[in-house]
């Protein structure tokens, strides 16, 4: 996920951010995504370069400084509910605050990219 950021950052010092027509991600990639994809409508391009692109690395640091795994397994194990929708639940409280695929950019508008997300469903372990 923090790898994944890196990329974006090059990709938008160079001013080619802007410029993708599909982002597509795997696994902790797929986070990452998902994070640029749900900040997009509030990026500010300045000569195709987003100048305000911490809304991104910042979120995709404050997941990473949270221990999500911890808590998902001891309250998966004692509390009501399974470990796996404490995990979706903490990822949404951290980082998506009820965003959901539909709130993606629509990539028929201009400057919009298609965002392709690969993952598996940590609910039900489907792709």
């Amino acid at each position: 996920m923090v790898f994944h950021v890196g990329g974006l950052i090059r990709l938008n010092e160079v001013g080619l951010l802007r410029k993708v027509k599909r982002i597509s991600s795997v696994s902790g990639g797929s986070i990452t995504a998902g994070v640029l994809g749900t900040s997009w409508k509030d990026l500010q391009f300045t000569d195709d370069v987003a100048v305000n692109f911490e809304l991104v690395i910042e979120r995709v640091r404050q997941l990473a400084d949270t221990t999500v795994d911890a808590g998902a397994i001891i309250g998966g194990i004692l509390l009501p509910g399974s470990i796996s929708d404490r995990v979706a639940k903490a990822y949404d409280k951290v980082l998506f605050k009820g965003a959901r695929l539909n709130d993606l950019p629509d990539d028929s508008q201009p400057g919009n990219p298609r965002f392709v997300i690969n993952a598996t469903n940590i609910q039900t372990a489907a792709l």
